[in-house]
Formats: C-alpha cells, sequence, structure tokens
C-alpha cells in the first residue's frame, strides 16, 4: 500500500460552505508527499530508490447563491513515478463544476453533483499526447450547529476517466471523507455575512490505496 500524506493544505472551502444565497470566494494551496520505491536497472546493477514526490495544487472558485460553483485548478506534480495517476512530470489545468443541493425538511441532507475536466500542460506537441482526465461524482454533506463549533462532515465519490489523446489510460475510483470544525469570525459591523476558518482530518482512498491528511482553511462570502 502506497501512502500519501499532506504536508500542508490551505483550503478555501467551496458551496459546502456556504449557507442560504450567499456567494463567494474561495482560493485553495495544498502540497502532496508520497513514498514510491522505484528499481533502477543501470549496468547490471538493480538498485531500489525511495521517492517522494510532490504534488501542489492551486484552487479558485466562486459560489453564486450557495449553489453554482465554478473553478480552477493548477496542479504540478514533480516527478512521473507517482500515485496519483499523473504520467508526466509537470503542469496540468483543470475547470471544475459543482451544482449544490441544500437541505429540505424532506431530506435533511446537502449534496453536490461534481463534473471536472483537466489536460496536461506540459508535454504538448502539435496536439499529440495531451493527457486528459474527465471525472463525475457525488458529494453528501450535512451541518451540526447545535455545538459551539460547528461540524461539517463530507463525504464524496469521485470516478475517474484519464486519456492521452483519446487513448483510455487509467480509470479508477476515489473516496474521501471529511471532517471540518468551524470556527466564524467575528465582525465589526453584525453583517450576517461572517469569514470561517474550518480545520480537520481528511482520509481519501484511491482504487484502495489510502492516504491520510489534515485540512486548514478560510471561507469569504460577499453580496
Amino acid at each position: 500500500m502506497n501512502l500519501v500524506f499532506v504536508v500542508f493544505s490551505l483550503v478555501y472551502a467551496g458551496g459546502e460552505l456556504s449557507n442560504g444565497y450567499d456567494n463567494s470566494m474561495n482560493l485553495s494551496f495544498s502540497n502532496l508527499v508520497d513514498n514510491q520505491i522505484y528499481m533502477q536497472n543501470q549496468n547490471d546493477n538493480e538498485e531500489l530508490l525511495d521517492l517522494k514526490p510532490k504534488l501542489k495544487n492551486l484552487k479558485f472558485n466562486i459560489v453564486f447563491k450557495s449553489k453554482y460553483e465554478l473553478g480552477f485548478e493548477y496542479q504540478y506534480s514533480s516527478s512521473f513515478i507517482n500515485a496519483y495517476n499523473l504520467p508526466y512530470r509537470g503542469s496540468y489545468n483543470f475547470l471544475y463544476f459543482k451544482y449544490h443541493f441544500k437541505e429540505r425538511a424532506k431530506f435533511p441532507l446537502n449534496m453536490s453533483f461534481n463534473l471536472k475536466y483537466g489536460e496536461s500542460a506540459s508535454f504538448r506537441s502539435n496536439d499529440n499526447y495531451i493527457f486528459n482526465i474527465r471525472s463525475f461524482g457525488v458529494s453528501i454533506y450535512k451541518e451540526f450547529d447545535d455545538f459551539k463549533y460547528p461540524l461539517l462532515p463530507i463525504i464524496t465519490y469521485q470516478k475517474v476517466n484519464s486519456y492521452i489523446n483519446e487513448i483510455s489510460k487509467f480509470d479508477y475510483s476515489i473516496v474521501e471523507f471529511d471532517f471540518f470544525i468551524k470556527i466564524i469570525v467575528d465582525n465589526i459591523d453584525n453583517d450576517r455575512r461572517r469569514d470561517v476558518i474550518f480545520l480537520g482530518p481528511k482520509i481519501s482512498s484511491i482504487d484502495n490505496d489510502q492516504s491520510v491528511g489534515f485540512t486548514v482553511g478560510l471561507h469569504h462570502p460577499f453580496k
């Protein structure tokens, strides 16, 4: 089993932290480190190398009316040997969209339907050898506000298909569980829209390859 460790993650949440008909702008940065064993054969001598490939992630999104989330995500992989299912060392660009269904009296859970598309920015030559990723999924989440600091668990399932041009490369599933504690920041003008600091553990499974991490974040609503 390969373990992916989250070394640092600063995340601005998206629609999961928006209430009512709030709008928000959100930004995130994360840095992942993976343990990989690579066998190198040189002059008939085999050598095992303990690699620690890194994946850096920068994300920006805007949420409208707490329902429509549109975002851009930039990733940089430090090695072509990794557990992220990214074949090249270099950068990748993504666009994603989420539609959030807020809870109702007859269905006391929040849901979002998620779509994502991305391409490699590196290793492009006359539109050949373009690695691209297409994913779709669903998230279920609910806020528990009976505590001093509200709690927000989120479960997400994603189905991922990746290609080089139109040739299938990787097909896999991702299951993630986040458990956030929300710290609401007081403001001086008593505006109901308040910044939120949130933090908590994260567990991710990519085709039964588990990883454990920790998330710290900020959420900023606007009119």
